[in-house]
């Protein structure tokens, strides 16, 4: 049985770890986007940089970030998504 203890306790880890661990490291300084979103707003860029990074993040191998996952998908949400595709990939 989870007591109030335990779960607070289990908050307080997870907190740490996204002050601290690879949630922290993602979203603490957002980094300029080395390049133009065409299909995706500005900040929607920087969200989709950032959790792409928090899903592949670089090790010994490059991250999602350096290898352009972020332009991919915002140059298939451009170039080969229908426009109301594209307006729910943005909404999403």
């Amino acid at each position: 049985m989870l007591t109030r203890r335990d779960a607070f306790a289990g908050f307080v880890l997870s907190l740490g770890f996204v002050s601290t661990g690879i949630a922290g490291q993602a979203w603490a300084a957002p980094l300029p986007l080395g390049w133009s979103p065409a299909a995706l707003t500005p900040a929607q860029a920087r969200a989709l940089d950032a959790a792409a990074e928090l899903i592949v993040p670089a090790t010994d191998t490059p991250g999602a970030r350096a290898v352009g996952v972020p332009q991919f998908i915002d140059r298939a949400g451009g170039d080969w998504c229908s426009p109301a595709q594209a307006k729910l990939l943005r909404s999403g």
